[in-house]
């Protein structure tokens, strides 16, 4: 069962309307904004990267909390407890022989991937900014008003993706696809 979105901050727009942002519209914000500044890319550890995939798929919860310690800047803090394995079961399978004796089969199953969003474009953001994160010591910064501005285009319909390039070495890169007019 995916969770249902939480709301994270609400900002204001020009005309004075209020708008929320919830965990999912965050780490869409915060990939867009990390791959605009990168000039539309974004490369990663690999290591740190499938870390963070395998967590998002397998429905890991982190949290985060945010701090403004000045009017300029929003602080985001990862509170993350991470387990070191994913679910796993293992399933024995115990059967008599023609000569009277026992044999044993051993399988290991990994345990279903259900994401944390429900949505695989979503999910690679969430993995995205869990592994930016988690690099980072734990916290990301962003200018308050661009973050709110990203999140408001991502809700009004923007069309952008990412696009996961081939592993490189020990690094994983991502680019940003973003269309100079929406289809339609």
């Amino acid at each position: 069962m995916t969770p249902a979105a939480q709301t994270i901050f609400t900002g204001e727009r020009r005309d004075g309307t209020t708008f929320a942002v919830d965990q999912w519209q965050l780490a869409s914000a915060v990939t867009l904004l990390a791959l605009r500044a990168g000039r539309g890319v974004l490369s990663l550890t690999a290591s740190g990267w499938a870390l963070a995939r395998e967590d998002v798929e397998r429905g890991y919860r982190w949290q985060l909390s945010m701090q403004r310690p000045s009017q300029n800047t929003l602080t985001l803090h990862l509170h993350d407890t991470r387990q070191t394995t994913p679910h796993r079961v293992q399933l024995i399978d115990i059967t008599g022989s023609p000569d009277g004796g026992l044999r044993a089969h051993h399988r290991t199953l990994t345990a279903a991937k259900p994401g944390l969003s429900g949505d695989t474009e979503t999910d690679t953001h969430l993995a995205i900014m869990l592994t930016m994160l988690r690099e980072n010591g734990g916290t990301l910064s962003a200018h308050p008003d661009e973050l709110a501005a990203t999140a408001e285009l991502i809700q009004s319909g923007h069309h952008w993706r990412v696009v996961e390039l081939p592993f490189s070495g020990k690094a994983k890169t991502f680019q940003l696809e973003e269309p100079e007019e929406p289809p339609g």
